[in-house]
């Protein structure tokens, strides 16, 4: 069954609950967004391969909406548990459209990081910010390797961990 879903101002077709076309268009919004692409090497596989060229002229913005290369596991995690929570209201909320451009900003992992150590100060009344910081909390603890990852590294090299310069 289709349904109507408002996306961002424009009328899309959306199959079911629009659950993978908000989960693309929040990746589209994640690529395209103009900062450096190495904010999301954490996020993509050798996220170098598109950075500037001479050979083509696109923005690495560009070359990552038109090679829409997958997100990794947990980044893909973030982007789907956000969308979970917040459905069309990604998009047609003011909350909802300030996550997205913290999630594009940032990455998604970065993002979640942010999030679930409470940096960003949102609307504490909205039960859908604490069941997305308390999802991206328990996220953080399913994959600590990935997240809060130079942190760690930062942290090894004082405690002549593995990768200690001292």
């Amino acid at each position: 069954m289709t349904e109507n879903c408002y996306l961002s101002n424009t009328l899309h077709r959306c199959t079911g609950d629009g659950t993978r076309e908000l989960n693309s268009r929040v990746k589209i919004v994640v690529f395209a967004h103009k900062r450096p692409v190495e904010r999301l090497c954490l996020d993509i596989e050798d996220v170098t391969l598109y950075e500037m060229s001479d050979v083509q002229p696109l923005s690495p913005q560009l070359r990552l909406v038109q090679a829409s290369p997958p997100l990794t596991p947990v980044s893909a995690a973030v982007v789907s548990t956000v969308v979970a929570i917040w459905g069309p209201d990604l998009f047609t909320t003011a909350a909802g459209r300030r996550l997205v451009h913290v999630i594009a900003a940032d990455g998604p992992i970065a993002a979640a990081e942010r999030i679930a150590m409470g940096l960003l100060d949102e609307d504490r009344h909205d039960a859908r910010w604490h069941r997305t910081v308390d999802a991206l909390k328990a996220l953080v603890a399913l994959h600590p390797t990935v997240f809060l990852r130079s942190a760690s590294i930062a942290l090894q090299r004082f405690t002549g961990g593995p990768n200690s310069e001292l």
